[in-house]
C-alpha cells in the first residue's frame, strides 16, 4: 500500500505519525518521495499499524528499551 495514503487515512502530519509509530521522519519523507522502500521489519511495523496502531502506538510510547532489559517484554523462562 501507499504510506503517504495510510498516513493521511490517520489524519497525521508526517512529523506526529513518525512520532506516534516510531519511525524517523527522514525515513518517513523518503518513502512517501518514493526515493526508498521500507525494509522488511519496518514493512511488518506498517502492516501492525494498519491492523492494531493503537498497540503499536502504546509501545512506542511506553518505550521498549527498558523493558527489553529488564525481561519485562520477554515471554516466561526467556529472560534467564
Amino acid at each position: 500500500g501507499d504510506i503517504k495514503t495510510l498516513r493521511e487515512n490517520f489524519g497525521l502530519s508526517q512529523e506526529k505519525f513518525s512520532s506516534r509509530f516510531g519511525f524517523s521522519l527522514g525515513t518517513l519523507r523518503l518513502w512517501e518521495q518514493g526515493s526508498r522502500r521500507p525494509d522488511k521489519a519496518a514493512s511488518v511495523l506498517l502492516a501492525l499499524v494498519v491492523k492494531f496502531p493503537d498497540a503499536v502506538s502504546e509501545v512506542v510510547r511506553e518505550g521498549t528499551d527498558k523493558k527489553w532489559k529488564s525481561g519485562e517484554m520477554c515471554p516466561r523462562g526467556l529472560s534467564d
